[in-house]
């Protein structure tokens, strides 16, 4: 079956889940190897890529998606160079400063972390992120699915070798996932030149000015979104000890095919709604937005029971400190999680098609990070579990959605 007959956010869905399903594997290879510091500073760097590609995505991935079809294709290369440049910047700035709090803290989860080959891990990683954002702005999902295609296979024979020969540990594991991001120097981008006369013909002043107006609400948007979706573990090991991040982490890492949907989906469909709102079509848009959230839904309903079904048919395959009501208890906690995060990326996603969405995407995130943090901080003396942080998430998600509901000036009336 040809691949471009397949429907585009089935495609996308699939690109992102060769890509996190990668994630995925890797940590159950660290988990295999049985070092608890390994696996502990395995989460520290995936969460600390996890800022650098945000913040990559805020200062140009992000803008270029809300601009694309105002672009001409000069102009989308030069972004796309300056992508590269930026994430090798990022890598090496990341890896310096994760080595510092290192040196700074001495703590144990720190102390194994491998400073060249988190470097070249960080800038492969990023370098590969913005290759794949070239292919979503074509919309060419065929090409992007065998370059991730490639990619996931190459990784995985990769983690294979890690686990079976036993000798590498992180480095090994790192060196898997990282290494066949090089695959993307053979694919070069092509990008579609968009129809009509765009605005921005050149990369000038007032094309800048464009980019800067929704850089400088995303930059402060994405912080804040790392920190309350993922600072927490930090504060759990140090209030709750391993044990409490490991639970969590485990349970969590369940989600992962769920987290990769909600990744994929908005990949999509953020170029689609940015086309969707220049064409002025609100209400294809809204009712998009109507069966994408009922989707979502079901979803994640349907997966939750599934894992609860798992569990109860072959608890062997658990942790120990996971298994009967407990290992209950988490999924659903995750699956109200993931459901409301869902609904709020479809709102987030929406807003952003438009360059005004930026700034209220940003108050919306310092109210959801205040909720949380005001309910996670006395957690010690109120809650001593680590069920506080998806139940302080979902609170916090909801708080994100429904501060999205104001209006500006720039979006027209919907029926969310």
């Amino acid at each position: 079956m040809r691949l471009d007959r397949l429907p585009k956010p089935a495609l996308s869905f699939l690109c992102q889940g060769l890509v996190s399903g990668t994630g995925f594997m890797a940590s159950l290879a660290v988990m295999q190897q049985g070092q608890r510091n390994d696996y502990a500073a395995f989460v520290l760097i995936i969460n600390a890529y996890m800022l650098l590609t945000s913040l990559l995505n805020a200062l140009l991935l992000q803008p270029m998606a809300t601009l694309s079809s105002r672009m001409a294709e000069q102009v989308v290369r030069r972004m796309l160079g300056l992508g590269v440049g930026g994430g090798l910047a990022l890598g090496l700035l990341g890896s310096v400063l994760l080595l510092g709090y290192q040196a700074g803290f001495h703590s144990d989860a720190a102390s194994s972390l491998p400073g060249p080959t988190i470097a070249l891990c960080f800038c492969l990683l990023l370098y590969r992120d913005v290759q794949r954002a070239g292919w979503l702005l074509d919309g060419d999902l065929a090409n992007l699915l065998r370059l991730d295609g490639a990619y996931f296979v190459l990784a995985s024979v990769g983690l294979a070798l890690a686990v079976i020969i036993g000798r590498f540990g992180l480095e090994g594991v790192l060196l898997a996932i990282s290494l066949p991001a090089l695959i993307g120097l053979r694919h070069r981008v092509h990008t579609a030149a968009p129809s009509g006369a765009p605005p921005f013909a050149v990369a000038n002043r007032g094309f800048w000015l464009e980019v800067w107006h929704c850089a400088r609400w995303a930059l402060p948007g994405v912080l804040v979104t790392w920190l309350f979706s993922n600072g927490y573990w930090f504060y759990l090991a140090s209030t709750q000890g391993h044990k409490a991040v490991a639970m969590l982490a485990a349970s969590r890492l369940a989600f992962t095919p769920v987290g990769l949907m909600i990744q994929g989906w908005s990949s999509y469909y953020r170029p689609l709604f940015a086309r969707l709102e220049n064409a002025g079509a609100l209400g294809e848009k809204a009712d998009i937005i109507r069966r994408q959230n009922a989707m979502a839904m079901v979803l994640v309903l349907v997966y939750a029971s599934l894992l609860c079904l798992a569990g109860g048919v072959a608890p062997r395959y658990l942790p120990t400190y996971l298994r009967g009501t407990v290992w209950l208890q988490y999924v659903w906690a995750w699956a109200g999680y993931f459901a409301v995060q869902w609904l709020r990326t479809v709102r987030m996603t929406a807003r952003l098609a438009n360059a005004a969405g930026f700034r209220l995407v940003f108050r919306s995130g310092v109210v959801g990070c205040l909720v949380f943090y005001l309910l996670l901080l006395p957690s010690p003396w109120l809650l001593d579990s680590p069920l506080i942080c998806p139940l302080g998430l979902i609170v916090a998600e909801a708080a994100i959605y429904f501060c999205l509901r104001e209006k500006t000036h720039a979006f027209v009336a919907e029926t969310l």
